[in-house]
């Protein structure tokens, strides 16, 4: 490593990016299926409470 100016320390910084960029685009895609999950519970919830278990089925089914 003695003939690079600065040492490793391009390569970590550049590998130490990476890491955060794959991981803040793996919690966004996380992020929006968690959100779509949630949603269809509310969904469910909100019918159930509403409609009784047969409006529980009725949403079931449509899913």
């Amino acid at each position: 490593m003695s003939r690079v100016p600065d040492g490793i320390q391009p390569m970590l910084d550049a590998m130490e990016e990476h890491i955060v960029s794959a991981g803040l685009a793996d919690m966004v895609a996380a992020a929006d299926t968690i959100t779509q999950v949630t949603l269809l519970v509310v969904v469910v919830v909100v019918v159930w409470c509403f409609k009784g278990l047969d409006g529980f089925w009725w949403c079931l089914e449509r899913v």
